[in-house]
């Protein structure tokens, strides 16, 4: 049996239509969800030089071979080169990187079974509900972001979180100055002071629990939903899922713009949407744009302060 076969793709014959006339919407799960993940490894891989060289040469390979990204072993060995600078930068690495790593080796173990393509579903929709089911855990059991703290804090200091302040807390821009300085001579490393007063107004304190919720409740309809089994009716879940995860991408990433943690989030989704289900597929890639777009310097083009 062929790999074009194994993966859902039509063998090379008199039938098989022009690869040059197939949209990424004609792919399988599994192809697109590969060469996705291909652009993610070439643009957002470790910038340690042994992980980044031999990542960015055999990316380039694979996209000049279509059988290269199709191999187990090809895959494989990307895992271990992911896993080993993973390792050697343990202390440092940000979390996607491990999660980027898993997915290749997902992708790998997928590549040696009798049905890629199912495999790969189930792998995706696993790897997305563990991580949010980790992530909401580990934020329900502390005090701190479950009392709105965390980003009661982010709306003050963070620029990130700048404009939200401003528009939706009612936090004015002199007062943030005095609040930073405030920061800076707490922290200062020759500071005398223990304590210093923080100047906010009432609509952070309630835009920060708000934002603290609906993160709790996003990332909770995540988890269930790519977790639970589709039976009977509860087929729904698989709409549901994917709305979910795409409405955490779009607004989680819209703030802070960890492109490769989004990305590899939402080339996990494509994996696990059906082929038949042309608009998700579409809103997928959408997004997968989208996350470049955010990237852009709207603050300094929009000229907000």
């Amino acid at each position: 049996m062929t790999i074009a076969r194994r993966i859902g793709y039509p063998s090379t014959d008199a039938s098989t239509p022009d690869p040059l006339h197939i949209g990424p919407l004609d792919l399988s799960p599994l192809e697109l969800s590969v060469d996705l993940t291909l652009l993610l490894l070439l643009l957002y891989s470790s910038p340690i030089w042994y992980v980044r060289i031999p990542i960015t040469i055999l990316v380039i390979l694979a996209f000049l071979h279509r059988s290269l990204r199709l191999a187990a072993t090809f895959w494989f060995v990307v895992t271990a080169i992911v896993l080993a600078g993973n390792l050697m930068a343990w202390y440092s690495v940000d979390n996607h990187k491990h999660l980027m790593a898993y997915w290749c080796l997902a992708i790998a173990l997928s590549l040696i079974a009798d049905k890629p393509n199912e495999i790969l579903v189930s792998n995706a929709r696993m790897l997305i509900g563990l991580t949010f089911l980790f992530a909401f855990f580990w934020k329900i059991v502390s005090p701190d972001f479950r009392s709105g703290s965390f980003f009661e804090y982010s709306l003050l200091f963070d620029d990130r979180f700048r404009f939200f302040a401003g528009t939706f807390g009612g936090q004015i821009e002199p007062v943030t100055k005095v609040n930073r300085a405030a920061l800076t001579a707490l922290t200062s490393y020759d500071s005398q002071l223990h304590s210093v007063r923080i100047i906010q107004s009432g609509g952070i304190l309630v835009l920060g629990t708000v934002i603290t919720y609906l993160s709790l409740t996003l990332e909770g309809l995540v988890a269930v939903t790519f977790l639970v089994p589709a039976f009977g009716r509860v087929r729904v879940f698989g709409r549901v899922r994917d709305a979910c995860l795409l409405a955490f991408v779009v607004s989680t990433y819209s703030i802070a713009t960890v492109v490769g943690f989004g990305w590899t989030l939402i080339i996990m989704g494509i994996a696990q949407c059906p082929t038949r289900w042309r608009t998700t597929r579409v809103l997928y890639l959408v997004s997968f744009v989208m996350l470049q777009v955010y990237r852009l310097p709207w603050r300094e083009l929009l000229k907000w302060k």
